[in-house]
């Protein structure tokens, strides 16, 4: 706390410093978002494998979509992780040099990937932060509102899907013709559930009757003799 409580400001090498420092903290969170999705992606490559071993077409492809989604998310985190090395690697050399310039310079590059980055839900709100951080130190300029960042289920992924069921297939030695046409049909199975439904029943039917039947001679016969 300085003179009359005000926080004294701090210097460019230790602004410069923080700034290092929340970039860093950003990467770590941003590798563990990577480690999350790639165990997700071997859960659907284990459930991928075992709907083309059934001939499941449909979960295949379900299921290929959402490996599709997950590879693309993976690639977007990995872009993000990349700007913010870039950005760190600027600033580190914006300390080197701040004692022969005296202060901190703009820098388009480091500009360019915050507008990128803010944009980014997993890391928006420190991006926000470390952007009007550096608008007052004059490392970047005002920034223009970025667009939410795009749903990935926008995108056109069915030619990817069936890639990656292809894939899958290949892996296994199965051909799509091959597999589809060894896919038992459901409805075949349901008609001959349901016939045996039907039959079992009229036979509990004709069982009763029969005993009702029964029942009523033997009590003729007690009422004759």
């Amino acid at each position: 706390m300085g003179l009359f409580g005000m926080t004294p400001q701090k210097s460019p090498k230790e602004q410069c410093r923080e700034w290092c420092s929340k970039l860093r903290k950003q990467g770590y969170l941003l590798d563990r978002e990577i480690r999350k999705i790639e165990n997700e992606e071997s859960k659907i490559k284990r459930d991928l494998k075992d709907a083309a071993k059934k001939g499941d077409r449909d979960v295949l492809l379900i299921l290929a979509k959402e490996l599709v989604r997950s590879k693309k998310a993976k690639s977007r985190i990995h872009a993000a992780k990349s700007q913010i090395n870039s950005i760190s690697m600027i600033i580190q050399e914006q300390m080197a040099t701040v004692r022969m310039a005296g202060s901190l310079q703009q820098s388009t590059e480091v500009m360019k990937s915050m507008q990128s980055l803010v944009s980014i839900k997993n890391i928006s709100s420190t991006m926000q932060e470390l952007s009007r951080e550096m608008m007052k130190t004059g490392v970047i300029g005002e920034m223009m509102d970025e667009a939410v960042e795009e749903a990935i289920d926008d995108d056109p992924i069915e030619e990817e899907a069936e890639a990656e069921v292809e894939k899958i297939l290949s892996e296994l030695n199965i051909s799509t013709g091959e597999k589809m046409a060894q896919a038992p049909s459901t409805k075949p199975a349901m008609e001959k559930q349901a016939q045996g439904e039907a039959s079992t029943s009229t036979a509990n039917a004709e069982a009763e009757d029969e005993e009702d039947m029964e029942k009523v001679q033997r009590r003729l016969e007690k009422l004759k003799s």
